[in-house]
């Protein structure tokens, strides 16, 4: 302290050193006889062991403070209690130093008589050691500055077991979304477009049900997910639509469970009821069940016939229907009533009936004839045939 107290006074300050409170006391030895090398100082030695010891004691004081932390604070005050009177020192360098753990191993012999009992904390070696366990923070500090090492080697071990745990947590988790991501993708979860099999379809994420819209045609799934293949299914807004071998909507005429169906290259639509040119440009009839006709067919208010292996119409021809019974068919297709001309013959076929006439008359352009048994004309009365002749002429 830069302060001077009177030198025939003595101090007495109570302290805390760990547990226990001290008195120490800081007196000025005017005792001419009691150390030498104090009668001998003169006032500048006196002046610089002053400054020494006291920055000895603040040196000491910030090592220790620095090994024991918050924990020497109370200890530092006490310290610079014992050396706070630098004139209280002057009298004897060897007693006032307060580097004691060097003076501890060391005993210099100036301290050997009773008056050394008046300074607890340099009064002989034992009670200077004794002393320095109590006054002096190097021994309380240097057991803090092992708990902190201890502290900090347990706080690093800790660290490094939280990074360790950290790390395994880490790559644990990435094992785990890994698994997860394997799992989701095995559920049906897969990337846009079709499987291997090209069986399913994934689109946005999901595997696709229903008809859809695929590289530029149809396609349909059905609840599970798995194309439709060569089946007539109904969509998922009503109508119906024939799904061939590959998948793919069909077009056009198509075979299709023991016949044939018709289907509008545009709409895809099936064709019922209808008359229509097929892919390859045959004409065919299709009834009101989409299949395609044979046999004699009525259709926009006459009969056609539709020859039963080739389904194409048949035009100009006397055929047997699928009944058994026989009908004409003209150039058009449309079934004959009338006198009709046929291979060089004349027919007739009944208005009502569609059937031929035979050995039976019936009125004619020609006049009244006559049809045989095999329905063809054989006779015309006399004056129908001469007016007959006479147009001819």
């Amino acid at each position: 302290m830069s302060s001077k107290k009177p030198l025939e006074k003595t101090r007495f300050k109570m302290y805390k050193a760990g547990k226990t409170w001290l008195v120490a006391g800081i007196a000025f030895l005017a005792f001419a006889g009691f150390g030498g090398i104090a009668v001998h100082a003169d006032a500048g030695q006196a002046t610089a062991t002053s400054n020494v010891t006291t920055t000895q004691a603040q040196t000491s004081n910030s090592n220790d403070s620095n090994l024991a932390g918050s924990q020497t604070t109370n200890d530092e005050k006490s310290t610079t209690t014992s050396v706070v009177d630098a004139n209280a020192t002057k009298s004897d360098n060897s007693v006032t130093t307060t580097d004691t753990a060097k003076s501890a191993n060391t005993d210099n012999g100036a301290v050997k008589d009773d008056q050394s009992k008046d300074v607890p904390a340099t009064s002989d070696n034992n009670d200077q050691n004794k002393d320095d366990s109590v006054t002096t923070p190097d021994s309380k500090d240097a057991t803090a500055s092992n708990s902190d090492v201890k502290a900090n080697d347990d706080s690093s071990k800790g660290q490094d077991a939280t990074t360790t745990a950290t790390s395994v947590s880490t790559n644990d988790a990435n094992t785990s979304a890994n698994d997860n991501k394997t799992v989701i993708l095995s559920a049906g979860n897969q990337p846009d477009g079709w499987n291997t099999d090209h069986t399913q379809y994934t689109h946005d994420g999901q595997l696709v049900t229903g008809v859809q819209n695929i590289d530029g045609t149809y396609y349909d799934f059905d609840e599970n997910h798995n194309i439709v293949k060569n089946n007539y299914v109904q969509s998922q807004w009503g109508s119906w639509y024939l799904f061939g071998n590959d998948g793919q909507v069909v077009s056009g005429v198509t075979q299709y469970a023991g016949s044939y169906y018709d289907f509008d290259p545009v709409t895809y639509l099936r064709i019922d009821n209808a008359y229509v040119p097929s892919q390859w440009g045959t004409w065919y009839m299709f009834g009101n069940d989409g299949r395609i006709v044979s046999g004699v067919t009525q259709w926009a208010g006459t009969y056609y016939d539709f020859d039963p292996y080739t389904y194409l119409r048949v035009d100009n021809n006397y055929v047997q229907s699928q009944w058994g019974t026989w009908y004409m068919f003209g150039n058009d297709g449309r079934i004959v009533t009338g006198l009709t001309d046929w291979n060089g013959y004349k027919y007739y076929f009944d208005e009502n009936t569609y059937t031929k006439v035979t050995n039976d008359w019936r009125d004619t352009y020609l006049g009244h004839a006559h049809f045989n048994a095999d329905g063809v004309l054989d006779a015309v009365s006399d004056a129908q045939k001469a007016q007959q002749l006479e147009n001819i002429a």
